[in-house]
């Protein structure tokens, strides 16, 4: 394909993640980047990104400390720099299936656009939420190009430096975000199938299932030296600034952890984080596994795509938890369960490579993969839109009590200077500001939140309430005065109802 071709191809994939990500790039505000705004670029790049091993954060916050930047801007450049390192890794994965050959445009074109439906799935949604939208793209990205050194720049000699440089991709990805690691193993299991396939069509089965294990293990071998090298640093920090790491789990925990996930992944698979509607992945997996079970009846299992599809899933299903049996820290956020929002796009992957002929199961797959892109895209402007919702409202909300603190302030002679949260347990629903709509980390309601509600209430405020923490004295008389509200005020101090979501 000429290279305007391929030009006009990266430009559509750029415009149309532009398109499903406009509500956020005019400016929104995550429940973090009110508790970025209330403690500085300096402390947060220490206190947050440094001590959780993600360098390349902390570089990024204290340079825009260093330029000044204001908050807008910085989540509006880091947001835009995530789409263009998102765009690059659909572009990187469609490089790597075409496998060196010459296609036509219109098969390029196919392996583009399910390549888009790896990256720019449902659960990368939370990934763009956050002002670290720009490392955790990155962190995709590199284990894209690890992935590519496993599996075919590996297989051309030079096995022990190919794993070297896998090894450094996985470590750069690691310091950039740790909760999408999962995806190198399964991005290699994935391409391992499709780079050795000819071995399973010429029936060299042994060589075949061997070659993907081989694969498979010098990913998760990678994937664990750089995690090791993270875990490292981040006590090497902690110890040089007297703190502690609350994300590392330990490993007396593991056993619990595996029969945790084993409960309440149905839920997570079912509800996909509320970032896509509640049972339509199961509907595409059975849709497809269905589809593929015709297909070898249809073709002798020649192929063996029902297995293949199986495997993949299986996979999936391993790598989307493998993180929480270390710690079940923000289980629920999609952030974390990347890999399953790839397993769609993966199986499609595996249709286009494995079926080369234009017959009616290759329309069929073309067709549920429009759909899909299609519900996929509107979703993510929906979301999107939802959120920027939400600011609206917190903005409202705070306006109402800025008009209560300044009413009691008035009344009273005593200037509100301080301020504590109180968790109010059972009432998750409350988490949101409409909890019929959407459920999902990009809908919560920042004044509900305990790491965010006082950095809301100072930013629409313009005041400099100090968070203190909570006494039996103020407990105490919250409850005797408690109201509907969620929040009131005890002398010189606001309190404020968070709910655990």
């Amino acid at each position: 394909m000429k290279k305007k071709q391929k030009i006009i191809l990266a430009l559509g994939v750029f415009l149309l993640a532009i398109i499903m990500y406009w509500n956020w790039l005019t400016v929104h505000y995550a429940t973090d980047t009110y508790n970025i705004i209330n403690m500085g670029y300096k402390e947060y790049a220490i206190s947050h990104s440094l001590i959780d091993g993600r360098v390349l954060n902390c570089i990024i916050t204290l340079l825009a400390d260093a330029l000044h930047l204001p908050i807008e801007a910085f989540v509006t450049i880091t947001l835009l720099i995530a789409l263009i390192i998102s765009t690059a890794s659909v572009i990187k994965l469609k490089n790597i299936l075409l496998e060196g050959k010459e296609v036509s445009f219109k098969k390029e074109l196919l392996l583009t656009f399910v390549s888009f439906l790896v990256i720019f799935n449902f659960m990368h949604i939370e990934l763009m939420y956050f002002i670290e939208a720009a490392v955790m793209a990155l962190s995709i990205f590199f284990q894209i190009y690890a992935a590519d050194y496993i599996v075919n720049k590996r297989s051309k000699g030079k096995r022990l430096v190919c794993f070297i440089y896998a090894t450094s991709f996985a470590t750069l990805s690691t310091f950039s975000y740790q909760g999408t690691i999962g995806f190198l193993i399964l991005i290699t299991f994935v391409l391992s199938l499709l780079k050795h396939r000819d071995l399973l069509e010429n029936k060299k089965i042994k060589k075949y299932l061997l070659n993907i294990f081989i694969d498979s293990i010098l990913a998760a071998l990678a994937s664990l030296i750089a995690l090791i090298i993270n875990l490292l640093f981040v006590k090497l920090v902690c110890s040089i600034l007297k703190t502690n790491q609350s994300r590392i789990g330990k490993f007396s925990d593991m056993f619990d952890n595996i029969k945790y996930i084993f409960k309440h992944s149905p839920q997570i698979l079912i509800e996909t984080c509320g970032l896509f509607p509640k049972y339509l992945l199961y509907t595409f997996v059975a849709l497809l596994t269905i589809l593929a079970f015709i297909y070898d009846i249809k073709t002798n299992f020649k192929k063996s795509l029902t297995l293949k599809t199986f495997a993949i899933i299986l996979v999936c299903y391993i790598c989307t938890f493998l993180l929480a049996i270390n710690t079940l820290t923000s289980f629920y956020a999609g952030r974390l369960r990347f890999c399953l929002g790839t397993l769609i796009g993966l199986i499609l992957i595996m249709w286009v490579k494995e079926n080369n002929q234009n017959n009616l199961f290759a329309k069929i797959i073309i067709a549920i993969a429009i759909i899909y892109g299609a519900i996929n895209i509107i979703n993510c402007i929906y979301i999107t839109g939802l959120h920027k919702q939400v600011n609206a409202a917190e903005k409202s909300e705070i306006q109402t009590l800025n008009n209560y603190i300044s009413k009691y302030e008035k009344e009273t002679n005593i200037k509100v200077t301080k301020i504590v949260l109180i968790m109010e347990i059972g009432q998750t629903d409350k988490t949101y500001i409409d909890p019929t709509k959407v459920k999902a980390v990009p809908t919560y309601n920042a004044l509900r939140c305990s790491w965010a509600a006082d950095g809301v209430i100072n930013f629409y405020t313009n005041r400099k309430l100090e968070k203190i923490p909570l006494t039996f004295t103020l407990l105490n008389k919250y409850n005797e005065q408690k109201n509907d509200k969620g929040y009131e005020i005890i002398n010189d101090t606001l309190v404020v109802e968070y709910y655990m979501y």
